[in-house]
């Protein structure tokens, strides 16, 4: 049997050297590439997947975006639930009351109601919410409350608000206000005033504030840009990007040069007699 000659290949070399290229930029960027599917899929879907009413609650993650509370908390005691103001944010106990209200003035309760006034950009405003947290109505001036509202107590069981004219006294419906010249009543009137709320429900309305802070589709934006990591992060998916343009170029060259050595194999083998 004829043994084949020994076929030099000259573009070895270079194979073996964009072949571990090739892998090398391949299983670094084979990370980076997944990553880019999944985040870019879920923004894809952000709105049927509900991703924008979503909040990221990890703390770790919270303290890395630098998420923490504006200012301090003021409360307020309506009987034996506390009312709180962290930002633009209004709680009943930890649990946040759905709109903005403005300034927190004061709150009291009414039997099965918490009053809570609050002032709006300088307008007088009233909310009406259940112990359980549920606001019920709001009231502005436009349904009377007072303007100038900076104060609101309780006698005899109706509320009490004191405005930039005087003192008034509504109804138990609120439909009316009732100017008071002169104070009347058979109790003297229970003014709402701040107080400092319970540590531990501080740190429960803290959390809460910092639960709203983050959306998941920011995370996930910024996941994908590289974003997350800060400028540094953003040079690495820049680093990707032209990591994949080399593998593109590189798998080219590659069959090229296997093209090649394949075309000098067969020139050198011999053809069968016949």
């Amino acid at each position: 049997m004829q043994k084949l000659p020994q076929i030099e290949e000259p573009n070895g070399a270079q194979l073996r050297t964009f072949g571990i290229l090739h892998r090398t930029l391949g299983l670094i960027a084979a990370l980076f590439v997944l990553l880019l599917v999944v985040t870019g899929i879920a923004i894809n879907h952000s709105d049927a997947w509900r991703l924008n009413s979503r909040f990221v609650g990890t703390d770790w993650l919270l303290d890395w975006y630098g998420i923490a509370p504006p200012g301090d908390i003021s409360s307020v005691a309506a009987g034996d639930i506390w009312i709180s103001q962290l930002g633009d944010h209004l709680y009943l106990e930890a649990r946040e009351l759905p709109g903005r209200f403005g300034v927190l003035i004061g709150a009291v309760r009414m039997q099965d109601s918490i009053v809570i006034a609050t002032s709006v950009n300088g307008a007088p405003s009233i909310a009406i919410a259940t112990p359980a947290g549920e606001v019920v109505e709001v009231l502005g001036p436009e349904h009377g409350v007072p303007a100038g509202l900076r104060a609101i107590g309780v006698q005899d069981g109706q509320a009490v608000v004191e405005g930039a004219h005087g003192t008034y006294k509504t109804d138990a419906t609120f439909a009316a206000w009732t100017h008071l010249d002169v104070m009347t009543g058979t109790e003297p009137v229970v003014w709402s005033g701040a107080s400092r709320a319970p540590d531990a429900l501080r740190a429960r309305i803290v959390a809460a504030w910092r639960g709203t802070g983050l959306p998941l589709t920011r995370v996930l934006a910024d996941l994908h840009s590289g974003r997350i990591w800060g400028p540094v992060g953003v040079l690495v998916m820049d680093a990707i990007a032209i990591a994949l343009v080399v593998l593109a170029v590189s798998g080219v060259w590659m069959w090229r040069l296997r093209c090649r050595e394949n075309a000098r194999k067969r020139a050198h083998i011999p053809r069968p007699r016949g």
